[in-house]
């Protein structure tokens, strides 16, 4: 019953150059008390050739996602911004809950993917997985806890928990996997 903005065949251009095409569009408000704070609270369902996110996105001082992505292109996703030199490929089905803060991101990501590859800064080439799965929580004394992470392929088998603390310098940044 609320008003919504729908939109088909849009090609959205980001700052560092990125295009993404989105088959459709759908934007609406969304019933929450973050309106009498000043922070919109919108419904959005994008769809993506192949791929859809959808969820409620909250704006103002502390931004939040709170949804899910299906089979959506990890070349997509803006790594490079977070962690230069690392790069997905292939599919992801995630459900995610972050707020970005002050302090950093606090919340949760739940993630599979298929049929990729992962490649890392200091390795030449890409390596390939039949699998790629985490759960990663955020907040609190450290940047990241990896509750679980678990890459499956041809090549290498890989099974990892922890936390990834927090630095001014991400490559300065204290593991304990």
């Amino acid at each position: 019953l609320a008003p919504r903005l729908r939109a088909w065949d849009v090609n959205v251009t980001w700052p560092g150059g990125k295009s993404v095409f989105f088959q459709s569009i759908r934007v609406q408000p969304a019933w929450s008390l973050a309106w009498l704070r000043g922070a919109p609270a919108l419904w959005i369902a994008l769809r993506l050739p192949p791929g859809e996110v959808s969820g409620l996105v909250l704006g103002g001082d502390t931004p939040s996602f709170d949804g899910s992505l299906r089979q959506i292109a990890l070349a997509l996703l803006p790594l490079q911004e977070i962690a230069p030199g690392f790069q997905l490929d292939g599919r992801v089905d995630a459900t995610i809950d972050v707020t970005l803060t002050e302090a950093g991101p606090q919340g949760s990501a739940r993630f599979e993917a298929k049929q990729g590859s992962l490649t890392l800064p200091v390795l030449p080439i890409g390596i390939p997985f039949d699998e790629l799965a985490g759960d990663f929580g955020f907040g609190d004394e450290t940047l990241a806890s990896v509750n679980a992470f678990d890459l499956a392929g041809p090549l290498v088998a890989l099974t990892a928990s922890g936390t990834v603390g927090r630095d001014a310098d991400s490559d300065l940044a204290p593991l304990a996997l």
